[in-house]
């Protein structure tokens, strides 16, 4: 039977990131899911309503953002996930995508958050061999690793190592949908979201 879940994957174009890509778009196309994914194309040159319009427009129709963190937006790229303070506009295009995810729309709830981190590098955002949900863990053990709307979203956000989610992309997207679902049904209190620090 077909699972009607659809998901949208944030992802780094390029930097040798297109076999994982493909490889995780294959593996949820092979177990049902409905995708959208991440476009090449970076709009930042737009007007900050247009580029909120476009996101909610790509994001609306899903129910789960999955954010592939490759090693690329640890280190080189870097940018493109970090954001600019008082600045949206030109802040990384993953980071617009996440913090799209993240922001509770009247039409567009918020998204499930899956941060699926590349095997050789996933020590960098969680304590290797084991995920926690504890805020300070990340932000003190890490703190020049995680991109920030990823650890001050930490309680909310599911994590899981590359071929943990390969194997079992079922069970993790469950429990990022649970998270989703008890955000929405506490009108938004059950997890402190913070989807906006480019506004600080």
């Amino acid at each position: 039977m077909e699972n009607k879940v659809k998901t949208f994957i944030s992802y780094s174009h390029g930097y040798k990131n297109n076999i994982l890509f493909e490889n995780l778009r294959d593996t949820l196309k092979n177990k049902g899911y409905i995708l959208d994914f991440s476009e090449k194309e970076d709009k930042s040159e737009y007007s900050i309503q247009t580029i909120w319009d476009y996101l909610a427009s790509r994001i609306k129709q899903s129910s789960c953002t999955i954010l592939l963190m490759t090693q690329d937006l640890l280190f080189k790229n870097k940018h493109k996930i970090s954001y600019i303070p008082n600045d949206f506009e030109h802040s990384g295009w993953i980071y617009k995508e996440i913090s799209a995810s993240l922001r509770d729309w009247k039409e567009n709830r918020i998204n499930a958050l899956i941060c699926v981190c590349e095997d050789e590098y996933v020590h960098h955002i969680v304590n290797s061999g084991h995920y926690y949900n504890n805020v300070v863990t990340i932000r003190d053990k890490y703190p020049e690793w995680c991109p920030e709307i990823i650890s001050l979203n930490e309680w909310y956000i599911e994590f899981v190592s590359y071929d943990q989610f390969i194997k079992n992309p079922e069970y993790y997207i469950n429990n990022a949908l649970w998270k989703r679902r008890r955000q929405i049904e506490s009108y938004g209190n059950a997890y402190s979201i913070c989807y906006d620090p480019h506004n600080n």
